[in-house]
């Protein structure tokens, strides 16, 4: 949930990401130390999963902004799974940003 608020509010990740992402394997494949390289390439697997979910998450936002008031109540329904828990969560950090 850190990761996500973290990722909702930054608004130059999406320019940073695939250059963290590249970074992140380069120094995980140059450890040499077996569970430092398990921590990174964890991390790597978590932070790419958060981070892909995020970006779903701000392409539903804008399709219900973009979306009339009037659609709402069908685009929900239309659409129910994918407006998860962890959607809601990540609204409050998107809308203070």
């Amino acid at each position: 949930e850190d990761w996500i608020g973290l990722l909702a509010s930054s608004e130059r990740w999406p320019t940073l990401r695939h250059g963290f992402f590249a970074r992140l394997k380069a120094r995980a494949a140059e450890e040499e130390d077996p569970e430092e390289m398990l921590r990174l390439s964890r991390l790597l697997r978590l932070m790419q999963g958060t981070s892909e979910r995020v970006a779903t998450y701000q392409d539903l936002l804008a399709e219900v902004q973009d979306t009339g008031e009037e659609m709402w109540e069908g685009m929900v329904t239309s659409r129910r799974a994918e407006f998860t828990t962890e959607f809601f969560q990540f609204l409050p950090f998107k809308l203070e940003a």
